[in-house]
């Protein structure tokens, strides 16, 4: 009971305090509206106003303060560009690293090179990529970030300059290059035949000939010092015989004979080749010559 009396009285005192702070308000700031223009009375309606002004102006001091204690405080930062660039590493066929010239790296036509690029400099998050290019030729590489290593085997078609060229940003496109992959295909060489050089006899003379272009038998013979029946009888061919190039011709020593036999069926033929009747005639005329020694 006593504390609700207690309460009561409390709001009671705050009640009155609230009526007596709005009638000093009330009396301060409010005219009446058909009261005289007095001093007092314009002083009553100026009062807001120059409330108003001295708050704006301790806001506005503040605020002054606030930035100049923040600006002398708050020590400058420096804001860096992120920069990215391409390490490259050549091998060559006999894995020996390549030099770069003052333009790019000189490739040969149909040769194989390793090559490994490794991306570094500060843009983490988005890396770049890099561009190969070869007059027009123009390779863009995966996505690579800083720390990456790329490797991939180049067999350029012909030779040239090229340039590696390392972009900060990412590629729109599908890439060229990708890990481990080989560019352009080698392509098979035709292989010249080795010539074998012909043995010498101990007279410092070659034993085998081998024809080249425009040789004839009778051209070789004569390179030789030999004749022409030697040379044919000793490779078995005829004396107007077609020579292939690179064809081997024997070459017969000095004191080789043609046999006796090659010979004699050499001069057959021509022999035999003689018409019956002329064979018959001059059986006739040897049987009369035989008639007549007779008688």
């Amino acid at each position: 009971m006593c504390l609700l009396i207690a309460v009561k009285e409390k709001e009671d005192k705050i009640r009155k305090e609230a009526v007596a702070l709005k009638q000093w308000i009330k009396s301060a700031l409010y005219v009446p509206k058909h009261s005289k223009p007095t001093d007092e009375n314009i002083l009553r309606l100026l009062m807001p106003s120059f409330l108003g002004m001295i708050l704006c102006m301790v806001f506005l001091a503040g605020t002054t303060w606030a930035w100049f204690t923040a600006s002398v405080q708050t020590q400058p930062q420096t804001i860096e560009a992120a920069n990215y660039d391409i390490t490259v590493l050549i091998k060559d066929g006999n894995n020996q690293p390549l030099e770069k010239t003052e333009k790019g790296y000189l490739l040969s036509a149909n040769a194989e090179y390793t090559i490994t690029l490794t991306a570094g400099g500060t843009a983490k998050e988005f890396g770049g990529y890099c561009i190969v290019r070869c007059e027009e030729a123009t390779l863009y590489t995966t996505q690579l970030r800083p720390g990456d290593t790329l490797p991939f085997t180049l067999i350029p078609e012909k030779e040239g300059i090229y340039t590696f060229t390392g972009v900060w940003g990412s590629y729109s496109g599908k890439p060229d290059i990708t890990n481990g992959c080989t560019i352009g295909r080698k392509k098979e060489t035709q292989r010249v035949p080795e010539v074998s050089e012909p043995q010498q006899n101990s007279a410092g003379r070659k034993d085998v000939h081998i024809v080249q272009a425009e040789d004839s038998l009778w051209g070789i013979a004569a390179q030789y010092g030999i004749t022409v029946e030697k040379i044919a009888t000793y490779n078995d061919i005829a004396q107007d015989a077609v020579l292939q190039i690179g064809q081997e011709i024997k070459i017969p020593p000095q004191d080789y004979e043609v046999p006796a036999a090659s010979s004699t069926s050499s001069i057959l033929p021509e022999e035999s080749s003689s018409k019956p009747g002329e064979a018959a005639e001059s059986r006739g005329d040897e049987s009369a010559e035989t008639s007549s020694d007779s008688e």
